[in-house]
């Protein structure tokens, strides 16, 4: 039988709606395991975030019941580390609609506040009553973010458990997902912990001395394409991304949040200053590649992590910085974060620019 003109156009379209069946089905499937990827990734940090702010008001609730020097100088060195840890944790979140200052800042003053308990202990001098009493309301309030948190943790569970449509649509049409627990939770925790006095001390995360910072070069204020092109020169053009979006964020230095996302869904969000256009700080919500979890952190791969961030910091126009420590955030962890200073000259009348921190 022979085949006519009409024929032969229904089987091509045929074919080509098939191909494009199959098409979709991959891009559906690659959607859901980018998602779920980057979903887990995310509860991981939570729950880790979770488990170090309970930490944190365990150890100060020991260190004001501890009955020697010794045993409060522990637990208030262990608030401190947990603190750390917990800024770390915070770090892993790519929040392009959230500010985390609150939150950060929060943590940060707790942990400074007991390291500079531990260290007036250390020397000899005692603890008064008022910074007790202080180290007793900041239990309190780090017990109402733990609660907080925990709420957010089972919202976790919740959209872990959830992959309807709506979720997948977002992968494909850039909108904001129904049960993004992620910037909802944070947005109320962060404002709730704005509200919370800062306690009052010499450190270098207190109020007094981070308001008399320069928080960013000052300059002519810049709009948001201007805020794409920084940041797009700060990253560099090696990493394939597959979409770039601008947002407002008001914070202690309003900025440009620039967020680039790569095919596999992790997303590295950059903060340019409105005004001047200074690169703020930069987060990268993907996994870390360059030194593998299971490696020890001695040898080569320590060196060749030390070189990456010596050279990383030389591209950006960091020059004469030196080394003043390191360390792994935890045994199976894949990163590693160096502490790197500037290097001056006494007495010249120079000023430091500030510490970097790569991992």
């Amino acid at each position: 039988m022979r085949w006519n003109l009409s024929r032969i156009g229904a089987a091509v379209l045929g074919l080509v709606a098939i191909a494009s069946l199959l098409f979709g089905a991959s891009q559906y499937r690659q959607a859901q395991a980018a998602q779920v990827a980057v979903t887990g990734m995310q509860q991981r940090a939570m729950f880790s975030l979770i488990s170090h702010v309970e930490n944190i008001e365990g150890c100060l609730a020991k260190a004001r019941a501890a009955s020697t020097l010794g045993q409060q100088t522990t637990f208030l060195t262990s608030t401190w580390s947990h603190a750390q840890a917990a800024a770390e944790n915070l770090g892993q979140f790519s929040m392009a609609s959230t500010d985390l200052t609150g939150i950060r800042q929060f943590v940060s003053r707790i942990g400074d506040y007991c390291l500079v308990l531990s260290q007036k202990l250390a020397r000899g001098d005692s603890v008064t009553q008022a910074e007790w009493d202080e180290l007793r309301r900041l239990e309190d309030s780090t017990k109402d973010l733990a609660g907080a948190l925990s709420d957010m943790g089972r919202q976790a569970l919740a959209s872990g458990r959830r992959t309807g449509r709506a979720s997948l649509a977002a992968l494909f049409m850039g909108a904001p997902r129904a049960d993004d627990w992620l910037n909802d939770g944070f947005s109320e925790i962060d404002t709730m912990t704005q509200s919370i006095p800062s306690p009052i001390y010499d450190g270098p995360f207190s109020e007094p001395n981070q308001t008399a910072l320069a928080l960013a070069r000052p300059g002519e204020p810049i709009d948001m394409e201007t805020a794409k092109n920084i940041a797009g020169s700060f990253l560099g053009a090696g990493d394939g991304f597959q979409s770039v979006r601008v947002e407002d964020c008001e914070g202690a230095i309003p900025s440009f949040l620039v967020t680039h996302k790569r095919p596999d869904g992790t997303e590295l969000t950059t903060a340019v200053a409105k005004q001047g256009g200074a690169v703020v700080w930069c987060a990268d919500g993907g996994q870390p590649t360059s030194v593998p979890a299971s490696a020890p952190p001695e040898g080569g791969n320590l060196e060749r992590a030390r070189q990456a961030a010596k050279d990383f910091l030389s591209s950006k126009g960091f020059q004469s910085m030196a080394e003043t420590g390191w360390r792994r955030p935890g045994v199976n962890s894949g990163r590693v974060v160096f502490a790197f200073v500037p290097e001056t000259t006494v007495g010249q009348g120079d000023t430091a620019e500030p510490a970097a921190a790569l991992s």
